[in-house]
């Protein structure tokens, strides 16, 4: 088991919480994790963008040595805004899958992009803050990540049910829309 993982997006969308919350199932998994996060001018709307590589360490010929994804490595690149795509697009590996937060559809989507309005979801749950939840949910409902909904939620689970029972949800109305 070996997967590159990118996530981007702009400041305030949780690329970073994201990013723990996938790292976390990993080691939950019993995987090895590297990850790396820039986020210089998050807080002014920039983009953020984090690499994470899942490994087994039991697999020597399955090791990654450091946590930046090369140019044309990543199997997925996870999109929270179209806008992020583009600075990052070139990390992704031919045959790599981007799933992107968005509300259109367009004729120039190619098929290696998964559209998904992650927000209109999260805005009927309530909380639109859940969006980056919602797409993590969904894209691990669809196979695309090393880990299944269920596998992210016994994770919350172990951390605290009744804390994280909001996160717990979106993940769950994530891979119900998949």
């Amino acid at each position: 088991m070996k997967q590159q993982i990118v996530i981007s997006g702009f400041g305030g969308q949780g690329v970073v919480f994201i990013t723990k919350l996938i790292t976390e199932t990993a080691v939950f998994k019993g995987l090895s994790v590297l990850a790396s996060e820039t986020h210089g001018m998050a807080q002014r709307g920039g983009n953020v963008v984090s690499h994470i590589k899942v490994y087994d360490a039991q697999n020597k010929d399955g090791r990654f040595w450091s946590p930046l994804i090369q140019s044309g490595n990543a199997d997925i690149l996870i999109a929270l805004h179209p806008e992020s795509i583009p600075p990052y697009r070139h990390l992704l590996k031919e045959g790599g899958i981007i799933i992107c937060n968005s509300p259109v559809i367009s004729d120039s989507t190619p098929p290696s992009m998964i559209v998904f309005d992650a927000t209109s979801v999260a805005s009927r749950m309530g909380n639109h803050r859940m969006a980056n939840v919602i797409l993590i949910g969904f894209a691990a409902a669809k196979g695309y990540l090393f880990c299944s909904p269920d596998d992210l939620i016994e994770m919350l689970k172990k951390e605290g049910e009744d804390q994280n029972q909001g996160i717990i949800k979106a993940i769950e109305i994530g891979a119900r829309e998949s």
